[in-house]
């Protein structure tokens, strides 16, 4: 039987590339999910398969066969351009916990609600927040982890197990912003732009220095604002 031509994806692949593959697949059919996944506005997707198609727009080769595991250099790319692959398979969380201690497992069947909202510093989810806002609170940039919370944006209860692991349904807010934004008293608009409940007064604005003008500390992605319009939906 002959060997399967293994390519690694290329350098050259772009955010835009891969939501061409995204939508590519939704035009025709997705692969079934085995060791990864990866989400795209809310949606799960082979990695493998969002892969090859990407490497294609980007090179106009496509490959036959394409692994994407932790370690790899798709791996890699994947998730410098903002689509972590998500370990779903035992095999692959046991690799993935053997292979960097800094890299913990995800819970094995997004097991408890404690997962939504607590202290940085803990957790697969928590940590790639940290990470995607570089440690410091979206509005206010503090940077002092013990009050720093990584939440939802699509509530938990709101989430398929998927969801609930995609760092683009995730927000790193200090405690008060985090706590207007859980009781959707707050929400962020396609620009960044804070958006303050009428049920908040401006007595309490002011007493709590809730900042009128904020804008989130980085942009608005195409894939967070799928999250965030949901959320807007109910404030």
């Amino acid at each position: 039987m002959p060997t399967r031509h293994r390519q690694e994806l290329s350098e050259s692949v772009t955010v835009e590339h891969l939501r061409a593959a995204f939508n590519e697949v939704n035009q025709s059919h997705r692969q079934p999910l085995k060791d990864y996944a990866i989400i795209f506005k809310g949606k799960a997707y082979s990695p493998p398969q969002v892969a090859k198609i990407a490497h294609r727009y980007a090179t106009d080769e496509e490959p036959e066969y394409m692994r994407v595991g932790i370690g790899t250099k798709t791996f890699d790319i994947l998730e410098n351009r903002g689509f972590c692959p998500i370990p779903i398979s035992d095999q692959a969380k046991s690799k993935m916990e053997m292979d960097n201690a800094q890299r913990m497992t995800p819970p094995n069947s997004t097991e408890r609600e404690g997962l939504v909202k607590s202290r940085v510093g803990q957790g697969y989810y928590r940590n790639k927040l940290i990470n995607k806002f570089k440690g410091r609170c979206a509005i206010t940039g503090c940077g002092m982890q013990e009050v720093l919370i990584a939440s939802h944006i699509l509530p938990w209860s709101e989430s398929d197990e998927f969801q609930r692991l995609d760092v683009n349904n995730g927000i790193l807010l200090s405690l008060i912003y985090d706590a207007f934004f859980d009781q959707r008293l707050i929400s962020f608009s396609v620009d960044g732009q804070i958006i303050i409940s009428d049920a908040v007064s401006a007595q309490c604005r002011s007493q709590l220095r809730v900042d009128e003008n904020a804008v989130m500390s980085i942009p608005v992605s195409e894939e967070m604002e799928f999250y965030l319009s949901r959320h807007r939906e109910k404030i």
